[in-house]
C-alpha cells in the first residue's frame, strides 16, 4: 500500500505548477519510493491538465466539480491511496528532505496532523508556529508546544500532513469555506478529538505566491471570502463571543488597508474594492453561519 500521498489542488496556474511538480518529482525520487502524486483541478483548468499528463505522467490528474479549495482537497483525500495524506499548494515547492520531515510525527499513533515553516523564495519566514482561538484570531507561538488555554494549533493547510484516516473520521474539510479557514476549523475539529497536531521545524518548504481570483496582488485579496469565512468560523466555534468578535476582529483589518493605501501599496479603487468586499462579507458571514450547517462529505447527516 502507498504510504503518502501529496495531494496538490490547483487552478490555472500552470507555470507554478509545474515548478512544483519538478520539485515534487525529485523530494520523492530521492528520499520517499513509496509515495504517489495527485493533482486537484478547478473547472476549466484543462491547460494545465494537458501539462500535467505530458510533463509528469506518473502523476494521478483529477478535476472537481466547482472551484473550492475544501471540496478539492476532500476529493483528492477520497481517491488518495496513502495512509498520510500530504497536502502542497500550487505555488509553493519543497525543500530537500521535506517529505520525510513531514512524515516523521506519524510514528506516534496519537498524531493526526503535521506541519513546518512555510518561507519566501528568500528565506524569510511566512509562517511559523501558530494558534488560532476559537473566534478565529491567529497569532504566532514563541514555542508551537505552549498552546494558550481555549486556543489551538493551527497548521498551515500548504503544508500540511495528515492521517487519513484521522481527516475522514472528522468528517474532511468543510466545504463551506472554499478558500481560507479551512484549515484552521479542521485543526480546531482534530483538536477537540483529542488529537496531536505537530509543528517540525525540519519540514520547510517555499511559497511565492501567485495571482489568482482570490488575490490580485500583494496586498489586495478576495475580502469579501475572507471576512464572510471568519464569521462563519467565529459562529461555528466560538459560542456566545462568536456573535460580536468577527466585527471587533475586523477593525484593525480595515485599518490596515488604509495604512496600506497610505503607503501606495493600494490605489484608491483597490481600497475601495477591499473596503466593499469587507463590509460586505459581514453579513454574509452571519447568514452562512446561521442557516448553513457545516458541509462535510465523509459525515452522514452533513448538509451543505
Amino acid at each position: 500500500m502507498v504510504e503518502v500521498s501529496i495531494l496538490v489542488p490547483t487552478a490555472g496556474r500552470p507555470g507554478p505548477l509545474e515548478r512544483c511538480l519538478s520539485a515534487l518529482e525529485a523530494e520523492v525520487l530521492e528520499g520517499f519510493l513509496d509515495a504517489e502524486v495527485l493533482t486537484i483541478h478547478a473547472p476549466g483548468d484543462e491547460p494545465s491538465m494537458e501539462m500535467v499528463r505530458e510533463r509528469f505522467p506518473g502523476v494521478r490528474v483529477l478535476q472537481a466539480p466547482a472551484r473550492n479549495l475544501a471540496l478539492q482537497r476532500n476529493l483528492g483525500a477520497a481517491e488518495a491511496k496513502g495512509e498520510i495524506l500530504v497536502y502542497i499548494d500550487d505555488d509553493a515547492w519543497p525543500a530537500p528532505g521535506w517529505l520525510d520531515a513531514l512524515a516523521e510525527p506519524f510514528a506516534d499513533p496519537d498524531v493526526a496532523g503535521a506541519s513546518g515553516p512555510v518561507l519566501s523564495p528568500g528565506g524569510s519566514l511566512q509562517f511559523g508556529p501558530m494558534a488560532v482561538t476559537r473566534v478565529g484570531r491567529q497569532f504566532p507561538l514563541d514555542s508551537p508546544e505552549e498552546i494558550p488555554p481555549g486556543a489551538s494549533p493551527l497548521l498551515a493547510g500548504g503544508n500540511l500532513a495528515l492521517r487519513r484516516k484521522d481527516l475522514l473520521e472528522a468528517g474532511g474539510f468543510d466545504e463551506n469555506y472554499r478558500y481560507h479557514l479551512d484549515d484552521a476549523d479542521l485543526c480546531v475539529r482534530l483538536r477537540a478529538r483529542g488529537r496531536r497536531l505537530v509543528y517540525t521545524e525540519k519540514a520547510r518548504l517555499f511559497h511565492e505566491p501567485a495571482r489568482g481570483p482570490h488575490r490580485r496582488g500583494p496586498w489586495e485579496r478576495d475580502w469579501f471570502t475572507v471576512t464572510a469565512n471568519s464569521v462563519y468560523f467565529a459562529l461555528r466555534h466560538g459560542g456566545a463571543a462568536g456573535l460580536f468578535a468577527p466585527a471587533a476582529l475586523l477593525a484593525p483589518k480595515t485599518l490596515r488597508l488604509f495604512g496600506w493605501a497610505l503607503k501606495g501599496r493600494l490605489g484608491p479603487a483597490a481600497l475601495a474594492r477591499c473596503l466593499a468586499g469587507q463590509w460586505a462579507g459581514l453579513p454574509a458571514g452571519y447568514l452562512k453561519g446561521f442557516f448553513r450547517g457545516p458541509h462535510l462529505p465523509f459525515l452522514e447527516g452533513s448538509r451543505a
